[in-house]
């Protein structure tokens, strides 16, 4: 993928609803030079505020440890005010959800399968610590 808002493996921009989204190019093994392009992107496209954000995680093969750090991080807390999770099927969802008990973010996050799903949480804005 190329043009404005892309890294090597993923393309990065915010859409017409305010939405941040993330979408992994065809079998990535997401890295930390990865999570760091991106938060650099999505520091810019947040401009000081809190986002909601879309990563699209269905073609990646694997996320090191170091790069699941880094998307945790303090500066990426700042920018988000919630994210959604789009994995590829029950599988994911198990082990998804394993790492998120493990090392939870500290905004509200959730694995969807169904793009659509994901959207309308992600719009629906509750408020932190409400049942979503």
């Amino acid at each position: 993928m190329s043009g404005e808002g892309d890294n090597v493996e993923a393309e990065v921009f915010l859409d017409a609803r305010g939405i941040l989204r993330v979408s992994y190019s065809q079998g990535v093994r997401v890295g930390i030079r990865n999570v760091r392009s991106i938060i650099e992107r999505h520091k810019q496209l947040a401009a000081g505020r809190k986002v909601p954000v879309l990563v699209d995680s269905r073609h990646t093969l694997s996320m090191s440890l170091e790069a699941r750090r880094a998307a945790r991080a303090e500066e990426v807390v700042r920018v988000t005010s919630r994210m959604a999770i789009i994995v590829d099927g029950p599988i994911s969802v198990v082990i998804g959800h394993f790492f998120l008990r493990v090392a939870p973010p500290r905004y509200p996050t959730r694995l969807f399968t169904d793009p659509a799903e994901a959207e309308a949480w992600l719009l629906r804005g509750d408020p932190p610590g409400s049942s979503a």
